[in-house]
């Protein structure tokens, strides 16, 4: 459904874009309108909402209280990972550790990808979490923050096929010291 979306939003300003002349809003007026007709039509039966040259704001299930199934997946096979909270092995008294977040659909055609921000029971330098991410198992990759590392290394294109897992774009948030945004 993504590619035919793309391929249709193509055809419908094919013409302009071979004309170097062409004017922006011109092409943005027509994709728009095509988008628009999209919506609602077979085109974009299988996700509910026109996903190409957009995105799609809600995945799964809703739960009744505001939150998705997929965003509720997120604490709960995180803290399955991790051996905590009810349903962790017999003998852990572990509390659940609190995840929470959106989840939204991209024009990715493979992998997951997740921004996260952690709220750190102490100060630690930044370069301790990364070697503490990093240590963690053979998979995880580490991706330094910078532009250039993170558009080689943190895209679906470059992971995929690989059982790699980067991790990227590490660094103090504004809302404080404690604050970490991955």
């Amino acid at each position: 459904e993504l590619l035919t979306q793309y391929g249709s939003l193509n055809a419908e300003v094919r013409d302009l874009l071979d004309d170097p002349k062409s004017a922006i809003l011109e092409i943005d007026r027509k994709v728009l309108a095509r988008q628009k007709a999209m919506q609602g039509t077979e085109e974009s039966a299988q996700f509910g909402a026109v996903l190409g040259g957009s995105l799609i704001p809600w995945i799964d299930k809703d739960l009744g209280d505001g939150m998705s199934k997929e965003e509720w997946k997120g604490m709960a096979e995180t803290n399955k990972i991790l051996g905590l909270g009810p349903d962790a092995l017999v003998g852990s008294n572990a509390a659940a550790i609190p995840v929470d977040g959106f989840c939204i659909r991209i024009g990715a055609m493979r992998c997951h990808s997740q921004a996260l921000t952690f709220k750190l029971k102490r100060d630690l330098p930044v370069d301790e979490i990364e070697a503490m991410i990093a240590e963690d198992n053979d998979w995880v990759k580490v991706v330094p923050n910078e532009k250039e590392a993170s558009m080689r290394d943190l895209t679906p294109v470059a992971v995929t096929g690989t059982l790699n897992i980067p991790v990227g774009r590490i660094r103090k948030l504004a809302m404080g010291p404690d604050h970490i945004g991955a």
